[in-house]
């Protein structure tokens, strides 16, 4: 964002162009339309055709030069191959490829130990209600005195 381009290249207050110091803000607008343009996005630059602001309240404008017009025209017509390089080398430097260690160890502790416990929880409160419901166990078909004897009998036997 280049919002608030303002007269000179200090960027003075502009904590968004921070990094930028030293380039002019037709250039910097110019850079992003560039990015933009590499990496098939799109950015925003509000403004009349004629004049380019200067600061947030836009009835503070300046006319644009016959070189900005020209250098919006090589930006958005020509191919921009080699300037992608070097923008997205100081917009977008490629990431530090990921090296497992073991400060991610503990977080990988962590999320296996939240799910199994909440298993184990669920399997438990799941085991303690069905103890509670078991039937009874069924009698025998046949006559229940007569278990009775075959049950004294085996005992007398032992």
């Amino acid at each position: 964002m280049s919002a608030s381009n303002k007269v000179d290249s200090s960027h003075k207050d502009e904590h968004q162009n921070r990094g930028v110091t030293g380039q002019e803000p037709a250039a910097l607008l110019l850079d992003r339309w560039t990015l933009s343009k590499c990496t098939n996005n799109t950015y925003l630059a509000v403004g009349d055709g004629a004049k380019h602001i200067q600061t947030e309240y836009f009835p503070f404008t300046r006319p644009r030069e016959e070189r900005q017009a020209a250098d919006i025209k090589d930006v958005l017509l020509a191919d921009s191959s080699s300037k992608c390089e070097k923008l997205l080398s100081i917009y977008a430097p490629p990431a530090h490829p990921f090296q497992p260690g073991s400060s991610w160890y503990p977080w990988l502790f962590f999320l296996l130990l939240l799910p199994l416990s909440c298993l184990l929880y669920f399997l438990c409160f799941k085991m303690r209600k069905r103890r509670q419901f078991i039937p009874p166990a069924r009698e025998s078909v046949g006559d229940p005195g007569n278990v009775e004897l075959q049950g004294m009998e085996l005992r007398v036997q032992k």
